[in-house]
């Protein structure tokens, strides 16, 4: 919470620069719903389009997790390694950029490892969950791929597993217990707002079918009762001559879905943030706890603060022998 707290801006906007993909995912969805709404777009055309948005979300917010956990992982392994230099996002984006083929790959073989385990038995489910809870910071940190990877994060997870354990539980049921409420805020408020609309539109209908039923009775006083029945049959609308628009309640769970998903984005986004700073403190403990030094991760930051040019590396070298670091003979 410290860390978070001091550098709550960089974090955040870490945050939200790498769920932009996710951002855009689900605005479709909505543009999605809300074209189905007002019936411009098919029941069809609205089922494949969404089956195919929730697909790509599912994906991309995989890839967008990893990419987060493994970023922040080298935010903070630079923020307690060196806690004097600035805090820059471009070197740890750019490292990311790098690896992004290895966090889709790890990330996706990770995930679905994960969900098999959910299929074959639910007892694998959280097992693996918590055995591959830092894969993102292993490929980001150690530049391993693959079932190394898995290997390497089970290993760092089994030193600690009472306090991964206990961490990655509360990653998971915090956001969901968040989820639901923002589910069950959202069912709430859009059934309150049917249910008055139904009421204020029924007591429009009575007075209306009063006010005509008076009308009736006086004209019926005016002139002789005499009714003539013309052989027809009344018209009444079903469901299947609205087939393939909405219906109302098929609007109202459309509505609570979309707001569902404007409201969970936020927090997603916040929870994810704060997670991943979580899972790189789990990551650096763990290495602690089985004795390895962290020398062997500074030389990546070194390495990025090394000039790529050659007028830069005459600068660096020029301003080096004025302050004494290096002589001329050197």
């Amino acid at each position: 919470l410290v860390i978070y707290s001091q550098h709550l801006p960089k974090f955040l906007g870490l945050a939200i620069l790498l769920y932009v993909p996710l951002i855009i995912f689900t605005i479709l969805k909505v543009t999605v719903n809300s074209l189905y709404a007002g019936e411009a777009i098919s029941r069809n055309t609205s089922s494949w389009l969404s089956g195919i948005l929730s697909t790509g979300t599912a994906f991309v917010g995989i890839l967008c997790g990893h990419f987060i956990i493994g970023t922040t992982t080298w935010i903070v392994i630079q923020i307690l390694a060196m806690p004097l230099r600035p805090v820059k996002l471009r070197p740890a984006l750019e490292a990311a950029r790098k690896k992004w083929k290895t966090f889709a790959g790890t990330g996706l073989l990770s995930t679905i490892l994960v969900f098999l385990g959910f299929l074959v038995c639910c007892v694998g489910f959280p097992i693996l969950y918590v055995l591959f809870a830092l894969v993102s910071s292993v490929v980001m940190m150690e530049n391993l791929r693959g079932r190394a990877a898995l290997k390497r994060s089970k290993t760092l997870v089994m030193r600690s597993l009472g306090t991964t354990v206990a961490a990655m539980s509360i990653m998971f049921l915090v956001p969901v217990s968040i989820y639901l409420l923002i589910g069950f805020f959202a069912a709430t408020t859009v059934k309150s707002f049917y249910d008055t609309k139904e009421k204020i539109t029924t007591i429009g209908q009575e007075i209306g079918q009063s006010d005509k039923t008076q009308s009736d009775e006086e004209k019926n006083k005016a002139k002789p009762e005499i009714q003539v029945m013309v052989g027809g049959e009344n018209v009444l609308k079903t469901d299947e001559d609205n087939d393939g628009k909405p219906k109302l309640g098929g609007i109202n769970g459309l509505i609570q879905k979309t707001a569902s998903e404007i409201l969970i984005l936020p927090f997603q986004i916040l929870t994810a943030s704060l997670t991943s700073i979580i899972l790189a403190l789990l990551y650096i403990k763990t290495r602690l706890v089985g004795g390895e030094t962290m020398q062997d991760l500074l030389a990546q930051f070194e390495n990025s603060e090394e000039p790529r040019r050659n007028w830069q590396k005459r600068i660096r070298r020029r301003r080096l022998e004025q302050t004494g670091k290096l002589t001329s003979k050197s």
